[in-house]
């Protein structure tokens, strides 16, 4: 299973090596150089309700065991798709660096899961992916929370709304044009999203 996140891992880094990227793209975080498909310039302006420190309190807390990606049923899914693995690989980045930061975590596949099991932790985290038709009733449980996708036609204004309790989670983007520019405002709220979870961390 190691084998499975190297190559994750490799492809990952096959993608960042034909981008041509500026600072405007990238972070550094413990000299490690991440790519984002948004502008960090423009998406530290994306504003989060009621309040950023939500995000850290949600997705760092110690009891959370599984993390749910919701994507809509819609047909331009592809701009979905980028914004679903960018969140999956970093959030991937981030619980190696506190759980396992000098060896990979063991990995095994769950349905539509990939979990992260940190042994020196006994802990495990699992990342994965739903399909939805109406996100108003989604819910996480005690342990879980579901980051929900909403783009073009679905999200009228471009920003992160956190639901403690329910433990939900939307990234809002309110158009997919990518007119002079290669990013959409989902991946301006996905980049808004990292961002502040990076200053946590």
């Amino acid at each position: 299973m190691k084998k499975v996140f190297g190559v994750l891992a490799i492809i990952f880094l096959i993608f960042l090596a034909g981008c041509v990227t500026n600072e405007k793209y990238e972070l550094i975080f413990n000299g490690v150089k991440l790519y984002f498909r948004g502008d960090l310039n423009k998406a530290i302006n994306v504003p989060v309700y009621p309040k950023e420190t939500l995000i850290p309190d949600m997705i760092l807390n110690e009891k959370i065991e599984k993390i749910t990606i919701a994507f809509p049923n819609v047909t331009k899914a592809g701009y979905y798709g980028v914004a679903g693995y960018e969140l999956a690989y970093k959030l991937t980045f981030i619980y190696n660096h506190l759980y396992s930061p000098f060896s990979n975590p063991e990995v095994k596949e769950k349905q539509n899961y990939t979990c992260l099991y940190y042994r020196d932790f006994e802990k495990e985290i699992c990342i994965g992916k739903i399909i939805f038709n109406e996100y108003q009733t989604l819910k996480g449980k005690e342990n879980e929370v579901i980051i929900i996708l909403l783009g073009e036609g679905l999200a009228n204004k471009t920003e992160i709304i956190l639901n403690p309790e329910k433990n939900v989670i939307l990234l809002k983007g309110k158009s997919f044009s990518q007119e002079n520019r290669k990013y959409t405002d989902l991946d301006l709220a996905v980049a808004k999203f990292f961002l502040v979870l990076f200053s946590a961390l």
